[in-house]
């Protein structure tokens, strides 16, 4: 078994180890001996409280925003791209707070949800329209046009909240911060069709991921359409964060932040990516709620608010841990080109080329005919005349001839 699967596989026992310990703690907690005869207040402890807020929570809330998170970053071609960029969440909140203002989300739980999957796809719509130009969608305007909606529904929702009265606000906020708590089957059912088609449609698109994230240009070349494909994976991921959303309300973070962490551990491939975000998420949720509840506990304070202050410092461990240093650092890089150019009858043919390649990366040269891919490889090999250095496991190829694997 390989690294990646690997690590998959861990995630994916270390996800059934931590469901079970969160179906055994809490005010009541429930050992595990205790699953062999049952009594009946604990089973309506497990079934109406627990494994409802499991599913709602854990699966769809924490495991599959990272995923989404991991898909925007590679349409976009952003490491700092998160679910939220396109303005769902900003149109999902929009719509919430319109029911709460309403009094239509104490008439029936549904009223919340459904005006906040409106709204999301409202602002969904908008920002795509925005994005449309010359029968293309370009990349920038939607990243531009989606945080430009989002800020101008950020001013609406502050407006509509300050017109509300003081039960009614705390209704919105505590929705808005996130929370698990007093999910029920219902939000189950809501959300299940989106997301499991989603996912599966997603799961199944991961290898024309990996061509999108290469860039416009690069994907056109081996015959990409590039628009539809693109369209395919923003509506899947919006729509799924919108009903997830409306499910448990706002927790971008992991988004933004576990598709980076996996990545350290399955590499970049998304078909391994995709699913390790939702591995990953999920089992941040649960070693999260854990902390806040057990180092913070009967303080009243939500999902979203353990997310909020533990999430920072969960952050910076592989910051500044040993990846950081070992990713940049000179004994892992197996080729270096500095400044290389070939010329020919004084023409370049390959002009100031610098790039790192590090050990276990698949690199991929993409270009018309006469672009110079084969005369870089033949430089590399030193069948050609060039000017810069090429180094390679630290040694200049110019003294030391021969093959370079990487």
């Amino acid at each position: 078994m390989n690294r990646p699967w690997f690590y998959m596989v861990g995630m994916m026992i270390l996800l059934l180890v931590l469901i079970v310990v969160s179906l055994c703690m809490g005010i009541i907690p429930i050992s595990a001996s205790d699953f062999l005869h049952l009594t009946e207040e604990q089973e309506r402890i497990l079934y109406f409280i627990r494994l409802p807020r499991i599913f709602s929570g854990y699966f769809y809330w924490y495991g599959f925003w990272p995923l989404r998170g991991a898909v925007i970053q590679g349409v976009f071609g952003n490491p700092l791209a998160d679910p939220g960029i396109m303005g769902v969440v900003s149109g999902a909140s929009t719509g919430a707070v319109i029911a709460v203002a309403l009094g239509l989300s104490s008439v029936s739980a549904y009223y919340m949800p459904s005006f906040a999957f409106i709204g999301a796809l409202t602002a969904l719509g908008i920002t795509m329209l925005l994005s449309w130009y010359k029968g293309r969608m370009d990349p920038r305007i939607l990243l531009l046009a989606g945080v430009a909606i989002s800020m101008l529904l950020g001013a609406l929702t502050s407006g509509i909240l300050t017109l509300m009265n003081e039960y009614r606000l705390k209704e919105f906020l505590f929705w808005m911060v996130g929370s698990l708590e007093y999910r029920r089957w219902d939000h189950v059912a809501i959300a299940l069709p989106t997301i499991a088609v989603g996912t599966a449609i997603i799961i199944a698109l991961s290898k024309h991921l990996n061509i999108l994230v290469m860039g416009e240009v690069e994907a056109r070349a081996v015959g990409m359409n590039t628009n539809r494909y693109r369209m395919i994976f923003l509506l899947l991921s919006a729509m799924m964060t919108a009903i997830s959303v409306c499910v448990g309300g706002s927790i971008g973070f992991v988004g933004l932040v576990v598709p980076h962490m996996v990545r350290l551990l399955v590499g970049p491939d998304h078909r391994l990516v995709i699913p390790a975000s939702a591995l990953g998420g999920a089992c941040f949720c649960v070693v999260v709620r854990y902390i806040g509840e057990n180092l913070i506990p009967s303080c009243g304070y939500t999902s979203g608010h353990y997310d909020g202050l533990i999430r920072n410092a969960i952050f910076l461990i592989p910051i500044t841990s040993f990846e950081s240093e070992r990713r940049f650092s000179m004994s892992d890089v197996v080729l270096r080109l500095e400044q290389v150019s070939v010329y020919r009858d004084g023409q370049p043919i390959v002009q100031d080329v610098t790039k790192d390649f590090y050990k276990g990366e698949c690199i991929g040269i993409i270009g018309a005919n006469g672009n110079g891919k084969t005369t870089l490889l033949k430089a590399i090999r030193q069948l050609l005349p060039y000017e810069g250095h090429i180094y390679g496991n630290g040694q200049d190829l110019a003294e030391t001839v021969g093959y370079v694997y990487c």
